[in-house]
């Protein structure tokens, strides 16, 4: 009786142990999922023409981002309304928690680091943080986030093959040059995916001589991502993107900007409670003493990365990872938002792994965790999954209404002259004169020069704004969308 009650047990249990990161995923974000479109969702998603059929898909390529713009197609082709496009995204997520939490414990394992349950660990504490922490609502309740969870999963799927031992070098290679190609059809950043294979692999050489150079295993993905971008800016219109760009900032003074906007990104980190959404961060650049240091000290720490990277892999990944992965968002090309929320989405995987070796290191020196049937070490994962998925499903409350979200970033962000119009066109939409009114004259008043909010005061005051009913009497049905 005995045995078959453990066997019985382990049936259970052995699922369970790999499947956990998305149940926990699903649970933190199945209520959000009747949450509206936002923001961009209505020019990117409802509004595009491309998007709305596959046909027209088709009929728009070649195009920029053509496999995310594949997907957005596909669930239009469903007809799921804004709950298909938000599960989506949910499904992404929740099986990038599964990579996330496979592979790190592969390369803990690979690293030495401590014995199977530290490797167990480790591994759970980075993935609990990167699948629960409220900044992810950024890449996941907002639709047009799944530009970084689609490609996102491509790229963990690329990394987890890369570090597959079992497939034969040939076959592993070309699936991995295949998920490279997918990664970049979703969204460009994945160009930096060929120097995160030669990361891995350059940390697991410590104590393996027979394997080869990691620059080699990560030259076919080097190969892949020059050809594809070079094919991009050759037939495709990024010319307006980069013209754009430089007109912003130029290279070097962007590079400065982004500096000085990462203590902003790490502190979304620690403070759930300003998570904003369109934060409209001024470009201030290396402009003081304090900035100047900041660079100086971020320099010195990737140096002693890479000097780690066979002593300590694990220390010199979770770093370099957090920084190889900001790359591509905050670095020589300038964007129009100095900084968002989502560029956290796949670099806080590095801070996770950071967290979990403190917190394993913490567990093999104090007595009362030495034993394995200790519970401390659960009860101390159990609350950061508390802590984390309480303040994701709070958050996620911010998306449920266009006038819920517009009003949350003006209040964490009073000069943002977007939003306060936003804001007004939401509460005009749901036949909230008054409000909207109070909302475009704000805007009014916080650029004097800029004449969208006086256009919608004065459509307004005709009883109309574009997107919405001819005339506010909301005796008649409210329409849903811009």
């Amino acid at each position: 009786r005995g045995a078959v009650s453990t066997a019985d047990a382990r049936r259970w249990v052995t699922p369970l142990a790999w499947t956990w990161p998305a149940l926990l995923v699903l649970a933190a974000w199945l209520p959000a999922l009747g949450a509206s479109f936002q923001f961009d969702d209505w020019t990117v998603i409802v509004h595009d023409a491309h998007v709305q059929s596959l046909a027209a898909w088709w009929a728009s390529m070649p195009g920029i981002r053509p496999l995310l713009k594949f997907s957005y197609a596909l669930n239009h082709a469903f007809g799921s309304g804004v709950v298909g496009f938000r599960l989506v995204n949910l499904l992404l997520h929740a099986a990038n928690a599964l990579l996330v939490n496979a592979l790190l414990q592969r390369l803990l394992r690979r690293w030495r680091v401590g014995d199977a349950a530290s490797a167990a660990w480790i591994a759970a504490a980075a993935t609990l943080v990167f699948a629960l922490h409220p900044v992810q609502t950024e890449s996941v309740t907002y639709v047009s986030g799944r530009s970084n969870t689609q490609m996102a999963t491509f790229a963990l799927l690329a990394l987890w093959l890369h570090t597959n031992e079992v497939l034969r070098p040939f076959t592993r290679q070309a699936l991995v040059v295949a998920c490279q190609l997918a990664a970049l059809a979703t969204k460009e950043s994945a160009a930096i995916l060929p120097l995160v294979l030669w990361l891995a692999g350059a940390c697991t050489a410590n104590g393996a001589a027979n394997r080869r150079p990691a620059w080699r295993e990560a030259l076919p993905a080097a190969i892949t991502v020059a050809l594809a971008l070079l094919a991009a800016f050759l037939f495709l219109p990024y010319d307006n993107f980069i013209a754009t760009s430089l007109a912003e900032r130029g290279p070097l003074a962007n590079l400065g900007v982004q500096v000085a906007t990462l203590p902003w990104l790490l502190g979304q980190l620690l403070r759930f409670d300003l998570l904003n959404a369109d934060p409209a961060l001024p470009a201030l650049g290396l402009t003081s003493r304090w900035h100047v240091a900041l660079a100086t000290m971020l320099l010195l720490a990737l140096l002693a990365a890479l000097g780690l990277v066979r002593t300590r892999p694990a220390r010199a990944f979770a770093l370099l990872w957090f920084v190889l992965w900001l790359v591509p968002t905050n670095s020589f090309f300038a964007r129009l938002d100095v900084a968002n929320d989502r560029e956290l989405y796949l670099p806080i995987i590095g801070l996770g792994l950071a967290l979990g070796l403190v917190l394993d290191a913490l567990r093999r020196r104090w007595p009362a965790t030495a034993a394995p049937a200790s519970p401390l070490p659960v009860l101390a994962l159990a609350a950061l999954a508390l802590l984390l998925g309480a303040g994701t499903v709070l958050r996620n409350r911010v998306y449920a209404t266009e006038t819920a979200f517009w009003q949350d970033v003006l209040a964490k962000s009073p000069h943002n002259v977007r939003a306060a119009n936003n804001l007004g066109v939401a509460e005009a939409i749901a036949c909230h004169p008054q409000a909207a009114r109070a909302a475009f004259e704000r805007a009014a008043q916080l650029a004097p020069g800029d004449t969208r909010p006086r256009v919608n005061l004065i459509l307004l005051g005709r009883g109309g704004i574009p997107g919405m009913p001819a005339s506010l009497d909301c005796r008649s049905s409210p329409v849903s969308g811009h």
